[in-house]
């Protein structure tokens, strides 16, 4: 078998500096775009997550009120497993200024003052059964967190 001997095609362009260059540039241009809206994304999909956490906190408390003959827990651990099993989910709270806090205070009554970033629960006096989130700060929407 006989091969032919390989020959380059002589009208080849070959690379320049310049090739590489203006991909790049464009790659560049598109992160410079997109990497500072990543951050109010994942911002976004925290305070929702906050805001199904606080709908399901509510929940489970309603459900022990009905459960336990018109009685309030006493504190948020009681939904929790092992004692409760009225709250699977996470009790962790985010907000841009504090991060990720699991705290659960228990208050008398409500306080709009605290700024700690975790839960508070009131359990006894004429608010018995409120849950919020301690934070004095905004949300991306512009709402008092204590406000939820």
């Amino acid at each position: 078998m006989r091969y032919r001997e390989y020959k380059p095609k002589k009208n080849v362009k070959k690379w320049s500096l310049m090739d590489f260059f203006y991909p790049l540039v464009l790659l560049i241009l598109l992160a410079m775009l997109v990497v500072p809206n990543i951050g109010n994304i994942i911002r976004r999909m925290n305070e929702k997550s906050n805001l199904k956490n606080i709908e399901e906190i509510r929940a489970a408390i309603m459900l022990y009120y009905a459960n336990s003959g018109g009685n309030y827990p006493v504190d948020l651990y009681e939904l929790k497993a092992p004692r409760g099993s009225y709250l699977k989910g996470s009790m962790s709270v985010y907000t841009a200024e504090h991060g990720v806090i699991s705290l659960v205070q228990m208050l008398d009554q409500p306080d709009d003052s605290l700024d700690n970033g975790g839960w508070v629960y009131i359990n006894s006096g004429p608010d018995i059964g409120t849950v919020y989130i301690a934070c004095t700060h905004v949300d991306s929407n512009g709402k008092v967190w204590s406000q939820y």
